[in-house]
């Protein structure tokens, strides 16, 4: 399953510009270090301080 989406950035002029993003499950699972739970309120107390 791939997600979408578009975010705006700075060009070297300093116009926005639109840029498309493209990431799937896999990597939210691995930068929030999900591991290989399939549950996903299982988070690392790491991710967690701070919030």
């Amino acid at each position: 399953m791939m997600i979408y989406s578009a975010v705006q950035k700075k060009d070297e002029n300093d116009k926005y510009i639109d840029v498309e993003v493209k990431f799937n499950v896999g990597d939210v699972r691995r930068v929030l270090d999900l591991g290989d739970s399939d549950d996903p309120t299982i988070v690392p107390e790491r991710r967690c301080k701070g919030l």
